[in-house]
């Protein structure tokens, strides 16, 4: 099958966005259909490529960057030159996370998905619009990445078949193999280590990674993603002894980081919000949480309705409350008192990243909905 992939994420610097549909373009790759990444950039699309080769240097994907105009009116243009592309490739299956460019590769008669990640209204004057027309194409579908997305958006398709027309796919993690690469965590001391994956994002959880830090000083707490500098120009220029702020890590190595460590958290606040400042509280569906998952570690997250969609108390990860700092502390304790529980934890999680949120298994989820008429 020839497949393409429509990115709404520009690729000047790694995202997480960035990061999902890169991955997700490898697993169609993987399961050998022919695959094309389209992808949106700011500036220099040969910088953006080099950027991507030193993140995934074992990436064998066609991907092609083109210059994305912010001015207004101008992205639609853009939309419109993906869906020719995208034609002329002759794909069987378009999977795009731009709206427009979606609503031009039905125009265009190619099979499309519409991954959702948002509310509609959130994408654009013109959103009503697209949306409608994709709605009634009969070739149009929706992907939405949880299941709180979904019922928001079903009362939207009135007179439609819901079941052949939108269902959920949350997002995945890459099937780690073999051993980790050998990276050592301070291994001459004896102390629970603690890592924490993320950036300096509102609400996603580093300003009570610090505290507990603070609260906790006979653990190490790793902040993979954010360095001392983030965290001075944040206006926290002092930091514990036993915080240790690694900045970025290369995506390649983020799981050899994460396996490294004793405990994976995820403090998320009671509002989350993505880079343009919208509360994603409700409907994501958070990256780090499936590469937790990929590395067989216990996890402790918050305990916001959203994430009950892909764990469950107790049984794959514990759930301390939103910015409860003590129910934090409590919840580590807990783990590092009760090694049966930890072990338990851990390959619960196993079980389930491996049997439903790997990208390979997304993928072939995508491909029977797509077929399914």
């Amino acid at each position: 099958m020839r497949i393409v992939l429509i990115a709404d994420s520009c690729f000047d610097f790694m995202t997480a966005g960035v990061v999902q549909i890169i991955s997700q373009a490898e697993a169609f790759l993987k399961l050998g259909h022919e695959v094309t990444l389209l992808a949106p950039v700011k500036t220099n699309k040969e910088q953006a490529l080099a950027l991507i080769k030193k993140e995934f240097p074992e990436l064998a994907l066609e991907i092609r960057c083109l210059k994305y105009d912010f001015r207004y009116g101008f992205s639609y243009l853009w939309a419109l030159r993906m869906a020719r592309i995208a034609k002329n490739f002759n794909a069987d299956l378009v999977i795009s996370r731009h709206l427009a460019a979606s609503f031009f590769s039905a125009f265009l008669a190619r099979k499309t998905i519409f991954e959702i990640h948002k509310s509609i209204s959130a994408y654009g004057k013109f959103s009503a619009i697209f949306f409608n027309y994709l709605k009634k194409h009969r070739l149009a579908k929706f992907a939405t990445i949880s299941q709180a997305l979904l019922r928001e958006i079903a009362p939207l398709l009135k007179d439609v078949n819901l079941s052949e027309k939108i269902d959920c796919f949350p997002d995945g993690a890459k099937q780690l193999t073999g051993a980790p690469e050998s990276i050592n965590l301070d291994p001459l001391n004896n102390k629970t280590k603690i890592g924490f994956l993320g950036r300096l994002y509102q609400g996603k959880g580093w300003k009570t990674t610090l505290q507990l830090a603070d609260l906790c000083p006979y653990c190490d707490f790793y902040l993979l993603g954010i360095a001392k500098e983030d965290l001075k120009k944040a206006g926290y220029p002092n930091i514990t002894d036993n915080l240790y702020a690694l900045g970025h890590i290369p995506q390649y190595l983020v799981g050899s980081y994460l396996r490294a460590c004793d405990i994976l958290i995820a403090p998320f606040e009671n509002r989350v919000f993505d880079l343009s400042g919208r509360d994603i509280t409700n409907f994501m569906s958070p990256l780090k949480i499936f590469e937790y998952l990929s590395c067989a570690k216990p996890i402790i997250v918050s305990d916001l309705a959203v994430l009950h969609e892909i764990l469950t108390p107790n049984v794959n990860a514990l759930f301390a409350e939103a910015e409860n700092i003590n129910s934090w502390k409590e919840k580590i304790d807990l783990l590092i008192q009760d090694k049966a529980l930890a072990s338990k934890l851990t390959e619960s999680s196993r079980s389930l990243f491996s049997n439903n949120y790997t990208w390979e298994i997304r993928a072939k989820n995508l491909i029977k909905f797509s077929e399914h008429e």
